[in-house]
């Protein structure tokens, strides 16, 4: 059973359905952690906004530090059993 998860987003589409999944884990109590590119090209209002929704769902964001974009995307689950997996992709 998942009991923590970290990702990352660049963009995302206003009804991503990895979006909608960070929230469900986040209400349903577990710890969840989502670093957002607000200076995406051409989506910065889109990722405000997805950030503010993640927030108000109970979701840490951390938002890029300036001068410095987030390209690659990855994604970190920790088990209630102390396993872990983490994936990453960077095109």
């Amino acid at each position: 059973m998942v009991s923590e998860i970290k990702t990352s987003i660049y963009r995302a589409a206003k009804d991503s359905k990895v979006v909608q999944a960070l929230i469900n884990a986040s209400r349903n109590g577990k710890k969840v952690s989502a670093m957002v590119e607000l200076l995406a090209r051409f989506d910065e209002s889109s990722n405000i906004s997805i950030s503010q929704t993640l927030k108000e769902a109970g979701v840490n964001i951390i938002t890029g530090q300036e001068g410095f974009k987030i390209h690659g995307k990855i994604v970190y689950i920790k088990l209630k059993n102390k396993k872990r997996y983490c994936s990453y992709f960077n095109r």
